[in-house]
Parts: structure tokens; C-alpha cells; sequence
């Protein structure tokens, strides 16, 4: 299943529309990978994300347990307000990054977990 990417700055933006079971172990492959190409830097953007569930909790924090071990950054970007009020009861808006930016004219491409060659298109 592929990922809408983007390029802003040396971070890669990641369009996450949902974190269903099907999908959060492909994430894990892409973020795996991503990390071992030396991507370190992610964006997470959640604009098309209409709800966050605990699974979806789980693998948020363990994206930002990836990215932190790998000297790297984890951004939230456009999270609902409801996610983002489920940062705020669990605690975790104290060490995650959450941020607004607007993402949207960026170029995108299509990338799977295993093929991280449609990335060569954003450099």
C-alpha cells in the first residue's frame, strides 16, 4: 500500500489518511526504511486524518520512539482537534511535536514500504 511524500526542507512529509491495522504495518516498513536511507527527519501530516484510535496512539508513539533513537525528528502536522485533545489527556503534547503547517502545494509521490525510489523524484 503506498504513501503520499513530500519534500520540505530535507524532512519528508508523510500524508497519513488513517492508521488502520492493515496500514501500520506497512508504516512500520516505510518508516524502517526511510530511517535506514538516512531519512531521520518526518513529517506526519494528519489533515486527512479525521480521528486518532489507540492503535493508531500506539504507532504514533512508536514513530517518535524510531525516529528519536535514530538522532532523528518526529513532527505531527494538521492533527483533528480531537487528536489533538487525546495528546493533550495522555500527556504526550509534552514531548511530541505538533505543528500547522500548510503542505498542501508541495509535490507528492506515490511510495511503497519496499521501494523507496519514487523519493528520488522530490530531491
Amino acid at each position: 500500500q503506498p504513501f503520499q511524500v513530500s519534500m520540505d526542507a530535507g524532512r519528508l512529509v508523510v500524508f497519513l489518511p488513517v492508521l488502520s491495522p492493515d496500514m501500520a504495518s506497512s508504516w512500520r516498513a516505510l518508516l524502517g526504511n526511510l530511517g535506514a536511507a538516512g531519512f531521520k527527519d518526518i513529517v506526519v501530516d494528519g489533515s486527512a486524518m479525521p480521528y486518532l484510535d489507540s492503535l493508531g496512539l500506539a504507532e504514533i508513539v512508536r514513530s517518535y520512539t524510531f525516529c528519536t533513537r535514530c538522532e532523528g525528528s518526529l513532527t505531527l502536522n494538521n492533527m483533528s482537534k480531537a487528536t489533538r485533545g487525546l495528546f493533550e489527556i495522555t500527556r504526550l503534547s509534552t514531548i511530541l511535536t505538533l505543528s500547522d503547517a500548510d503542505y498542501s502545494k508541495l509535490p507528492r509521490v506515490d511510495v511503497a514500504a519496499e521501494d523507496l525510489s519514487p523519493l528520488d523524484r522530490l530531491r
